[in-house]
């Protein structure tokens, strides 16, 4: 089993992707017998084998890896951060939570938005107000995943500063904040899910109506009536009618 184990953590350097993926999903499902031997692979000389080793790990979930991979969030490379960040959310150790929040700062939009990711998936409300800080990062893709993150921790007080972006210059950072903020529910944002009923994304709009759904906003409804006639989106309109069953 030693020496399979080994020739499968060698075979992460493959340049072949197929031997590659191939490698770590057989080391994944061998489980709790890989997980040391993928722990030593994090200290790997080829970057590619520590960051398909935290990816396995991630995957396979056991609490021996915590230490491990916060310890590896220190790599050099950025592609291992990122995987060691996702990793350490999927593990859902509330110890990797300050390591992470350290990583809020990383020069790499890689990195900063896998550990809002990550973040999100620990689930801890008491770093949503450290998320809401960086809501103005330079990269739409890290605003975006620190919207979704928010929106998954589920604490209604981040919902007045996720509202700020209502107006983003990039669609899915606006897509993000409307559908985290339907998850909020907070009535305190109603004026600005209004505003994103005039949205030129159908999306905004669409997760603008099940937003304002959901915190039964009667404000909502001569804009939700107008739109319902002349919204060109099927996916709107249906939206629509189904809020009006419930408003």
């Amino acid at each position: 089993m030693e020496q399979v184990i080994h020739t499968l953590i060698q075979q992460l350097a493959d340049s072949n992707e197929d031997v590659r993926q191939g490698a770590g999903i057989q080391l994944i499902e061998m489980g709790e017998s890989a997980v040391m031997p993928l722990i030593e692979a994090l200290a790997h000389h080829h970057a590619q084998v520590r960051y398909l080793a935290a990816w396995a790990l991630g995957e396979i979930g056991d609490s021996r890896a915590v230490q491990p991979l916060i310890k590896a969030l220190a790599d050099d490379d950025a592609r291992v951060q990122d995987w060691v960040a996702r990793a350490l959310g999927e593990l859902n150790d509330e110890q990797a939570i300050e390591p992470l929040l350290a990583l809020l700062d990383s020069q790499q939009a890689s990195t900063r938005r896998n550990v809002a990711t990550a973040l999100g998936w620990l689930g801890a409300r008491s770093v949503s107000e450290t998320l809401c800080q960086h809501l103005t990062d330079t990269d739409p893709d890290v605003r975006s995943a620190i919207a979704e993150a928010l929106g998954k921790l589920g604490d209604e007080t981040s919902a007045t500063d996720l509202a700020q972006l209502i107006n983003d210059e990039d669609d899915w950072v606006r897509v993000s904040v409307v559908k985290s903020l339907g998850d909020l529910g907070n009535p305190a944002v109603e004026d600005a899910l209004v505003t994103a009923l005039s949205d030129n994304n159908e999306w905004v709009r669409y997760h603008a109506v099940l937003a304002l759904t959901r915190i039964e906003s009667t404000q909502a409804i001569p804009h939700l009536t107008q739109l319902m006639t002349q919204d060109p989106s099927d996916n709107v309109r249906r939206a629509i009618a189904g809020a009006f069953n419930h408003l």
